[in-house]
């Protein structure tokens, strides 16, 4: 059950608590756009490197599974106080996913997704530091969260938590002094916008999220996130090093589908405000506006052709695959 002042009630992608804390929802490991990305993270990787095709046999045979805290149904009911939250907002004062009934596509949603993957993108598993715990809020402005759609995000995720908490501290049937951080909010309107956008259903992607990431009261390493412009061999290192296999890789890129680049007005896909699986059909074009980093996941393994031919084919073979990657040991104990 979440506990009264825990920073966070009971939530990924993950990292701060399911220790893939990169799990964006969980997710880990964001893409960064190529204007903004953190090139020097891929030259470490090229240092280190890894051997590529045992790492990704072993991420099958042996998938790591990271645990994630008990839920109890005041957790499942804070999670419904901020699903409504997100939906409406305030009418009139702060926007929701939704306006009349409609997707607000006025609300910044590509960037409220890569927040979620940005938040938890700065994960190391093998030092254990670092992923879904709120710590964006301390690495805005700062390469590679200097796009203004994140920024512009952020603010927003400000003016929810504050009214979910607002709305726990008067509701009887929450323990008093609960309240929900800054790591689970960043996370749960993560899956939120996946499933305005048409996205795989909130039973599938939202509702299995656990939460209770505590906060994280200094800025991480963001040197960790991986620019647009990385090679093929220091993507895959990053992601299988970080427990992930490559079709896990392949199935996260897809938040891609969603939104703009830095310029704000280049959409990633035909649809940017729409969640399919146009995307992997770009990437097997090799679609120029899309990063270097997308590109990369066709032709140079197997594993990653397979799984790109596979979502480009079948939007319910790719959304159940991204909302399984997104929160990797969902229901684990």
């Amino acid at each position: 059950m979440a506990a009264p002042q825990r920073q966070g009630l009971a939530l990924l992608v993950l990292l701060a608590v399911g220790a893939r804390a990169g799990c964006p929802f969980g997710f880990s490991g964001g893409l960064e756009d190529a204007e903004g990305g953190v090139q020097g993270a891929g030259r470490r990787l090229q240092q280190a490197g890894c051997n590529i095709n045992t790492l990704a046999q072993q991420a099958v045979t042996n998938p790591f599974v990271p645990a994630n805290p008990a839920q109890g149904q005041v957790d499942n009911y804070i999670k419904e106080v901020a699903w409504k939250v997100f939906q409406t907002g305030y009418p009139g004062f702060v926007p929701g996913l939704y306006k009349n009934g409609v997707l607000n596509t006025k609300v910044p949603l590509g960037g409220l997704l890569r927040l979620s993957f940005h938040d938890a993108g700065p994960f190391n598993k093998a030092a254990g530091k670092g992923g879904a715990n709120g710590s964006l809020r301390f690495e805005l402005g700062v390469r590679p969260n200097t796009n203004k759609n994140i920024i512009d995000a952020a603010g927003l995720c400000d003016r929810w938590r504050t009214m979910i908490n607002n709305a726990l501290a008067a509701d009887p049937k929450v323990p008093k002094g609960v309240q929900i951080s800054y790591a689970d909010v960043y996370q749960l309107i993560g899956a939120a916008v996946v499933v305005a956008a048409g996205g795989p259903t909130k039973a599938q992607i939202y509702d299995p999220l656990p939460i209770g990431r505590r906060d994280a009261t200094v800025a991480d390493n963001v040197a960790q996130m991986p620019g647009g412009g990385i090679s093929w061999d220091n993507l895959a290192c990053l992601f299988l090093t970080n427990g992930y296999s490559l079709e896990e890789l392949v199935a996260l890129s897809g938040a891609h589908e969603l939104g703009f680049r830095q310029d704000r007005t280049t959409p990633m896909t035909a649809n940017p405000n729409s969640f399919t699986n146009e995307y992997f059909t770009a990437v097997i074009n090799g679609n120029r506006n899309l990063f270097n980093s997308d590109r990369v996941l066709w032709g140079n393994h197997a594993r990653s052709d397979a799984a790109v031919q596979s979502f480009a084919n079948n939007k319910g073979v790719f959304f159940s695959a991204f909302a399984k990657a997104s929160c990797s040991g969902c229901g684990a104990s």
